[in-house]
Parts: C-alpha cells; structure tokens; sequence
C-alpha cells in the first residue's frame, strides 16, 4: 500500500463515514519504525478466525484453510486467467482512489 493510496483510501473511508475500505482501516499506517504496528489492512474487530504464523504464502494458498475461493479456483487465481485485459480497470480504479485530492 503506497502513501499516495493509502491516503486517497483513507480519506475516501472517512468521506463514506466508515471504518474500513478499500484495504484500509482508520488509524491505519505503511510506515513501520521496527517496533509499532505498520499493517493497513488488519483490524482485529473485523477478524473471523486466526489462521496462525504463515511462513509460505503459496503453499498457505494451497491450504483447506485458504477459503477465498470464487467460481470454484483461488482469487489469485482469478486475476492470471484475466490477465491484463480483466485487470487493467481494477488498476484505473486504484490510481483514481490515489489521485483523489487530500
């Protein structure tokens, strides 16, 4: 999450009156000074269950655990078989969220 984006995410949460959007949460940072908190996207209020430590993310992927699932394959998935042509408007999407004035 890149400061242009987060802060266009933040403050378009904050125009909705929500707590949470776009990948982001109230309060939430993407500098991290090796001891604080630096996740932007993690709010232990909206947590279903605790998956523990991940140490290898595709195996995790693999995992029965992993249950974001659409149309039967991994979101991940999902994105290769679009390729650029299905990605590229969820990208113009993201660069006007960046964009928008503070």
């Amino acid at each position: 999450m890149d400061t242009p984006l987060l802060r266009g995410a933040l403050n378009a949460i904050a125009r909705e009156g929500r707590r949470f959007g776009y990948g982001v949460r109230t309060g939430s940072i993407n500098a991290w000074d090796g001891q604080g908190d630096a996740f932007s996207q993690f709010n232990s209020s909206i947590m279903i269950e605790d998956h523990g430590r991940v140490d290898d993310l595709e195996a995790y992927f693999c995992d029965k655990r992993y249950r974001h699932v659409v149309l039967g394959m991994r979101f991940n998935t999902l994105f290769r078989i679009m390729g650029e042509i299905g990605v590229a408007p969820m990208n113009v999407h993201i660069d006007k969220i960046r964009q928008r004035p503070v």
